[in-house]
């Protein structure tokens, strides 16, 4: 059992951060791809619209945020059923992306319906199930905009 001295005191977090606090940590614990519906802090490799895109808006954990036209995508690289490498050959620069269980990410690329990409860490979400698509790192080659 916890004392006093291990746990500060609720006068100095103050009761709502305490609340919010064992909120995120019960969510963060027990997470899988059923029970997250009310979690803020989900993570989602990748979004589908139902219909051609014109963008892919990439998103960098902790960095800048890229809205690539799908006219200007020249080649998709990938690594077969592996799902753990992508490189998306755009005219004026490669888009280098790692992870693991990608092949549905890469799927809707190829069909042009992503919306988005997005890397994870686990400092800014909430940890997502093993067997669910992650966004190790994205890596810009060539001019950036």
């Amino acid at each position: 059992m916890a004392s006093e001295e291990d746990e500060p005191p609720a006068r100095f977090l103050g009761v709502h951060s305490l609340l919010n606090m064992a909120t995120f940590r019960q969510i963060s614990q027990s997470a899988t791809p059923e029970q997250m519906a009310g979690d803020p802090h989900l993570y989602t490799a990748y979004g589908v619209s139902d219909r051609r895109q014109s963008y892919l808006e990439i998103r960098r954990v902790l960095g800048t945020w890229h809205a690539l036209p799908y006219r200007y995508l020249l080649d998709v690289v990938f690594n077969g059923t592996y799902g753990t490498e992508l490189v998306l050959m755009y005219s004026t620069q490669l888009v280098k992306v790692a992870g693991r269980h990608m092949q549905p990410l890469i799927r809707a690329i190829l069909e042009g319906t992503c919306t988005f990409i997005q890397g994870y860490h686990p400092n800014e979400f909430t940890p997502p199930s093993p067997d669910a698509p992650v966004i190790a790192s994205i890596e810009y080659v060539g001019r950036q905009r």
